[in-house]
Parts: C-alpha cells; structure tokens; sequence
C-alpha cells in the first residue's frame, strides 16, 4: 500500500506494509541495537520483535567492533544516546569503517532539535525518539535496507 492512499487515517503510517522485515535481511544477520539503560529502547526492542526481527544486543564499545567485525555483517545498526564507555558518534565511526554502508539509526530519549540535526548532519540515517508504532519503525527500517541495498550494489 503506498503512502499516498493512506493519508485519509489517523496516522499516514497505520497501514504501511507490517509483512515480517527477516525476508529483507540477509541470510545469518541480525540487526545490532546498542544501549545501556533498557529504558530507553526496550519500547524499540519489542517494536523489532513485533515485526519479526530479533536483535543482537550490544553494550560497550569493544562489543560493538566485536559485532562490525564479525563473518555476518548486521543490515543497520540502532544505537542509544545513552551510553556508558561510547558515545552514538563512536557507534558512527565503527560502522564507517567496516567498508560496507551500514545504515545508523539513533536513539534518543528525549527530542532535541540540536542534537536530531547534529545526528543527521553526522551521517546517521534517522533519529527516533520512542515510542515509535511499529508501523513507523517499519517504514524507517525499509528506507535503511533500501538505502543499504542500493549502495553495496554501487560501491
């Protein structure tokens, strides 16, 4: 269903494709979610398995290089502003320097315009703050893998 035909609902989302997202992964990867407190993305966590997806977790800096490094690359990664020994810019170098466009989506708790132009303007995706309906999230990890696909079938 396209968006356009969706625009007369309470929310122009509501009714976006919610079909599992695991077809659009590549075969043995899962997404990478960094964060410390679970508070702030456990709301994201349960959105991912409602649409399928199971996420590898990830709470430090080595864990996270551990992850980029490894056989099974994740299709994007999701990362928290709120981080004990790394910060969402780290989690933004480490993925640039896999060779490979990983898609950076960034979590914040709180909305603030800075900090939201500041993640864009540094490379990141997107940046959600929770709660975020599935049918949102949907959308923004569509628009992460399709970005994703159509750069490592142009590098």
């Amino acid at each position: 269903m396209s968006l356009e035909a969706d625009r007369g609902s309470s929310s122009p989302l509501s009714s976006y494709d919610l079909d599992p997202l695991t077809e659009d992964l590549p075969t043995g990867s899962l997404p990478l979610i960094v964060y410390d407190r679970k508070d702030s993305v456990r709301g994201v966590e349960r959105t991912l398995l409602s649409l399928g997806m199971i996420a590898r977790r990830c709470r430090s800096c080595s864990e996270v290089r551990d992850a980029l490094c490894g056989p099974a690359l994740p299709p994007f990664v999701m990362t928290s502003t709120s981080l004990p020994d790394v910060s969402w810019e780290d989690v933004l170098t480490v993925a640039g320097t896999v060779g490979v466009n990983i898609p950076v989506i960034v979590i914040s708790r709180v909305a603030n315009a800075r900090l939201y132009l500041d993640v864009l303007e540094k490379g990141a995706h997107d940046f959600i703050v929770p709660p975020i309906s599935s049918s949102e999230l949907a959308y923004i990890i569509r628009a992460a893998l399709g970005k994703i696909n159509y750069t490592r079938g142009h590098q």
